[in-house]
């Protein structure tokens, strides 16, 4: 949007109107704005299962991204970073996620020694390192140890630390002219003191206004007539007395206001100055900025300089959707003053209905209806009297554009959206500043560094001495991944696969195939990039003025279920044969059950085809072709056949094992689950022939390179309750967990279901949060009554 505004003066306005001009003097400053923002700019917002946690327990959660500038849902990222970071930013542990369809979710496992603490989660892309400012998002969470008695719970207000802070509408506080300010009363951590009645006083004495906080310790008020003797505010909180000085006035200057929660079709922005900076103004030019994330409106402007104070009427139309900055700025593009508005743009969502469907003994089932249709939802189910996670997915997307997020709980102002909260968000948006300065966006657009990354990029170069790389073609497989990629050599005999998804710990193997498209030998060291990003913007926790308090433990420390500790059982069996210790801990051998090949396995078996038919796996021939398969399937689309290797090549063609007698053979690991060797651990398992030293040199070449993937993308889990020893206690209504649902989704008539543990609970809190492919998201807690 890049629009020439039709200001429509109101009442006794001694503003001239816009000028028409075809070169308005801000105009470059729009196309500016534009370049600056054209690169996409992700916004990821992460709902956790819960807010506390126990060390050793998983921190589970689902991801949801937006393209900030269209607020709409971003399909084109893919590699997602979660980090854990403790107070002082290091990394405590981290993931890379597979984003599919603008959803992923996952997991971080809580070391068991992790001490009490608040620690972060960040969450953020390699595109995101592009930008000067901190795209990334930052979730405080308290981890909790039972060798600890400390609770650091960062919602917990420290009554020692109280501040009162003023903020001046529009950042201009000026003398003789009306004046509107706003302010909050908050710990040093930034917890606002909700339903506190203040005094505003003038230097006699005199109550001029008596405002007070809302939930969220936020409030404003007017002064009409402001002069250079001090003002203060008065405050009394538990039993306590504070009173703070306003800041003193500029002598001259602008300001402005603006209402733009009473009307829904046009905002009323108010330009004030004072008699002492009317002959300054007047003839020249000003101008208003309203820009959103590189949609920008603007209008030039001439004061007359006879008037203190005027009022211009905005129709709605000339905002962008969701939060705008409008600056005034003068003829140079000095900013002189800066508001940050919402403009309600989303018709209300209904809230969601929640009823018990059925109710059995181990479960029970819900029913949902839900105002967002053809929706992604994700569901958590925590105790009722459950500490409370203050971040949610309104904070994180729709005010993405504030400096800070991490205090605010967008829920508070969204969730039921009215004129109400509409006002109650605005005294919250005149105390912040949006995260894109003014001078930088009117500079220079950002140098794109870093990759935007869809999935890794395997590299290498071939170290064979004679190649024909015209007809040489490198192929990497894995049967597991689903893998079977094919790459040219360049001059330097280098190859590349880009876009590949492949799950951490996973084997991937490299093969040279010429021009008769035979297997020939390969000498490669491959690397891997796009698996192991940093961020490089400096960590910034949330608390900086004070350090963080432990609070009282009202509660006792959840117990882990325990098992019944045996006396010590000594078992008698005959000795077995020592494998050997680099291959048993190779390649996840130690997920498999190993063999040592003895003189009564070369007298049993022929071959190693024999050996792997009796030993859980079907072995059939057509025309010629032997066709190894396991005796039963798990998945209708997955393979059927394991990876057979030997020597640690990869086998394709079953037929050439029939040549390995078994006293060539030393050593058999059948891995039948495939548990580290890939995708759904490996589909059908994983074999692994080893021969003996005396032959394995001179019966094959290296005809294929393996690859361990380092740092890939996390392995899909399923949710997992933890074993909690005690489901009534005290310790678990404020820190356990009774389920977690990532993925569940909304019909046509948004209608949806899913199901929890019954743990024979009074009441349960249920979290939703979810978004529709229109970008509409909601984030609601109900609370639900399970015993009837």
């Amino acid at each position: 949007m890049n629009k020439l505004l039709s200001l429509l003066c109101v009442g006794l306005c001694g503003l001239s109107h816009a000028q028409q001009s075809s070169s308005p003097p801000i105009a470059s400053e729009s196309v500016a704005i534009s370049e600056y923002f054209k690169a996409d700019r992700e916004g990821i917002h992460l709902h956790a299962n819960k807010a506390a946690y126990l060390s050793a327990e998983k921190i589970w959660f689902k991801g949801y991204i937006i393209k900030k500038q269209s607020r709409l849902p971003y399909p084109e990222t893919m590699n997602v970073y979660v980090n854990l970071l403790d107070p002082s930013g290091r990394k405590v542990t981290n993931a890379l996620l597979y984003s599919e369809n603008s959803l992923f979710n996952g997991y971080l496992e809580l070391p068991k020694s992790l001490t009490a603490g608040v620690y972060y989660l960040q969450v953020y892309t390699n595109y995101m390192n592009n930008f000067s400012e901190d795209e990334s998002s930052l979730y405080p969470i308290t981890v909790i140890n039972k060798d600890s008695p400390d609770f650091f719970d960062p919602n917990a207000i420290d009554y020692s630390s109280l501040d009162i802070s003023f903020f001046p509408e529009s950042g201009v506080f000026l003398a003789d002219a009306a004046n509107t300010v706003a302010f909050r009363v908050s710990d040093c951590n930034g917890n606002g003191i909700p339903s506190v009645e203040t005094k505003i006083k003038d230097a006699k004495g005199t109550v001029i206004a008596s405002p007070t906080t809302d939930a969220s310790g936020y409030s404003r008020f007017d002064i009409s007539e402001t002069n250079m003797a001090p003002y203060s505010l008065s405050a009394t909180i538990k039993g306590k007395e504070y009173q703070k000085q306003l800041p003193t006035p500029s002598v001259t200057g602008i300001t402005f206001s603006i209402n733009n929660y009473v009307f829904t079709d046009k905002a009323a922005v108010t330009i004030k100055t004072n008699k002492a900076t009317l002959d300054q103004l007047k003839g020249k030019n000003y101008n208003f900025v309203i820009q959103d994330f590189g949609a920008s409106t603007l209008a030039t402007f001439t004061l007359d300089g006879t008037q203190t104070k005027q009022t211009l009427s905005i129709p709605s139309a000339n905002f962008s959707d969701g939060l705008n900055t409008v600056y005034l700025v003068d003829s140079n593009k000095k900013k002189i003053g800066e508001r940050v508005v919402y403009h309600a743009y989303r018709p209300q969502v209904a809230p969601t209905e929640l009823t018990i469907s059925q109710k059995r003994g181990d479960s029970i089932v819900v029913k949902g209806r839900s105002g967002l249709k053809l929706a992604s939802l994700s569901v958590s189910v925590v105790p009722s009297a459950s500490v409370n996670n203050s971040n949610d997915i309104y904070g994180k997307l729709e005010l993405s554009g504030l400096r800070n997020t991490e205090k605010i709980s967008g829920r508070t102002y969204f969730d039921g959206f009215n004129r109400k909260k509409h006002y109650e968000l605005d005294n919250m948006l005149m105390t912040q500043s949006q995260k894109y300065d003014w001078a930088k966006i009117t500079a220079s657009a950002p140098i794109l560094k870093y990759d935007f990354d869809k999935g890794l990029t395997i590299k290498g170069a071939l170290n064979n001495k004679s190649v024909d790389r015209a007809n040489a073609k490198v192929n990497l497989n894995s049967t597991a991944m689903g893998l079977n990629e094919f790459s040219v050599l360049n001059e330097k005999n280098e190859f590349a696969f880009d876009r590949i998804m492949v799950e951490d710990s996973a084997m991937v193997f490299f093969s040279l195939f010429n021009k008769k498209n035979e297997r020939t030998e390969i000498q490669v060291v491959p690397q891997v990039s796009g698996n192991n990003r940093s961020f490089v913007k400096p960590f910034e926790p949330v608390a900086k003025t004070c350090v963080l308090k432990p609070v009282a433990l009202k509660f006792n420390y959840p117990e882990s279920g325990k098992g019944v500790k045996l006396d010590s059982v000594v078992v008698n069996a005959p000795k077995k044969p020592k494998l050997d210790d680099k291959n048993r801990l190779s390649f996840n051998n130690s997920m498999a059950r190993g063999y040592k090949i003895e003189a009564n396995d070369v007298n049993l078996y022929s071959n190693v085809v024999d050996f792997i038919q009796n030993h859980g796996y079907n072995v059939s021939q057509q025309a010629g072709r032997v066709m190894i398969t396991r005796t039963f399937s798990t998945s209708f689309q997955g393979s059927n056949t394991p990876q057979i290797f030997v020597d640690n090549m990869l086998q394709d063609d079953h037929s050439q094992l029939t040549m390995y007698r078994m006293d060539m053979v030393d050593e058999i690991y059948i891995n039948k689950s495939g548990y580290g060797g890939g995708l759904g651990g490996g589909t059908a398992g994983i074999i692994r022939i080893y021969l003996k030293k005396t032959l394995a040199g001179r019966m094959t070449k290296t005809m294929t390179k393996g690859l361990t993937i380092k740092s890939g993308f996390q392995k899909s889990m399923e949710y997992k309750n933890p074993d909690y020893a005690d489901y009534q206690s005290d310790g678990f209504q404020t820190l356990g967990a009774l389920h977690w649902i990532p993925e569940t989704a909304t019909d046509e008539n948004g209608n949806f279901r899913f199901a929890f543990p019954n743990f024979f609970q009074d009441s349960v809190k249920i979290v939703i949060e979810g978004i529709a492919s229109d970008g509409t998201v909601i984030s609601e807690v109900r609370t639900l009554q399970v015993k009837q």
